[in-house]
């Protein structure tokens, strides 16, 4: 089975939501990677929809499916894998949407680049031997 782009979104993040934070940081780096080339803006945004409009689904294996999907979202805002203005769209359109509301708030936070690079735990995702050079 074929996958268009904004399915690849979509299923990189839902299947590592049931993932350690490990897998959560590198499926972040991955968006991150593959954008502007492969992904575009529109087939990220669609990748994001596509993803919220299944949450329900599931949210029966993973309670926890919302509140890191709009950990997700938050951290590819900061990312600039997605614009804002995403955020803001979806606001009018699905107003107390909780996923928009959890990643507002972890946007709102001070310091909040900072805080949700590290989002899916301490750590950049380097090597020991890298961090161990750093310092």
């Amino acid at each position: 089975v074929l996958l268009t782009l904004p399915e690849v979104v979509k299923k990189a993040i839902s299947l590592s939501l049931d993932k350690n934070p490990k897998e959560r940081e590198l499926v972040s780096k991955l968006l991150t990677y593959l954008q502007p080339f492969p992904l575009d803006d529109f087939d990220v945004e669609k990748g994001f929809e596509i993803l919220l409009e299944s949450l329900e689904d599931l949210c029966i294996d993973i309670p926890d499916a919302r509140t890191m999907a709009g950990c997700f979202l938050a951290r590819a805002i900061v990312d600039e894998v997605i614009p804002p203005a995403f955020i803001s769209n979806r606001n009018n359109n699905f107003p107390g949407d909780e996923v928009t509301e959890k990643a507002v708030t972890l946007l709102s936070r001070e310091h909040c680049t900072a805080r949700l690079e590290k989002i899916w735990g301490p750590g950049d995702g380097r090597p020991v031997a890298e961090l161990k050079e750093v310092v």
